[in-house]
């Protein structure tokens, strides 16, 4: 299993047979580390790192074969959300930059440029167990939107799928949702529910004022 440790944000293997022994398996003692995906095709985990003081947060992965660490992303403005597409053959991540986020699609190591597949925001994306749908979230346009997908090219504009992304819990690290396999369930962390304010309006509060406070003559 991987898990965090430490006061420093940081990312270790554990044994799930010998659970008390962690090996740290990214080393670097500066910056927080924070697992977004974990392939088993390609026998590495995906991982945001950060903040760093002019690029914000990057995109790097770790061999868990020899603990080799490989940057990914690297731009001046806060990369996030990293996953492969089941093939191994693509990387979908978020960038969040001055004009809001947006989710990119480009080849995995190997040369191409990156292709924006979201609308006017996006964050979280999520490929399908055939890699030919890729979901993501949009909080400030409330909802889980579709895009079909072919060869690591959109097929299709996104569709929203769901209502209620603006109750997700927002952390700039983590997932807050997930697909099912089938591609059939959503499952998200509700975010912190609103104050329930109340408004209590007090008519002829100069006679109440004047019986708790009576005045001196």
């Amino acid at each position: 299993g991987l898990g965090l440790r430490g006061l420093q944000d940081a990312l270790y293997k554990l044994n799930i047979n010998s659970p008390t022994v962690w090996e740290r398996i990214a080393d670097q003692p500066n910056f927080g580390q924070f697992p977004t995906y974990w392939s088993k095709k390609e026998n590495v985990v995906l991982f945001t790192q950060g903040i760093h003081p002019l690029t914000r947060s990057d995109l790097f992965q770790v061999s868990l074969k020899g603990n080799k660490v490989h940057p990914l992303i690297e731009t001046p403005g806060w990369d996030l959300d990293a996953r492969l597409s089941p093939d191994g053959r693509w990387l979908s991540y978020a960038l969040e930059a001055k004009d809001g986020s947006h989710v990119y699609v480009r080849p995995y190591n190997r040369e191409g440029k990156p292709i924006k597949v979201s609308l006017k925001n996006g964050r979280g994306p999520v490929w399908n167990k055939l890699g030919d749908k890729l979901w993501y979230s949009a909080s400030g346009e409330d909802g889980l939107y579709e895009i079909k997908m072919s060869e690591g090219q959109p097929v299709s504009k996104p569709v929203k799928k769901f209502s209620g992304a603006e109750g997700m819990f927002n952390d700039i690290w983590t997932q807050s949702y997930d697909i099912s396999p089938s591609g059939k369930w959503y499952n998200f962390l509700p975010g912190p529910k609103p104050p329930q304010g109340r408004i209590e309006v007090v008519t002829n509060w100069f006679s109440e004022l004047n019986r708790a406070i009576p005045l001196r003559r």
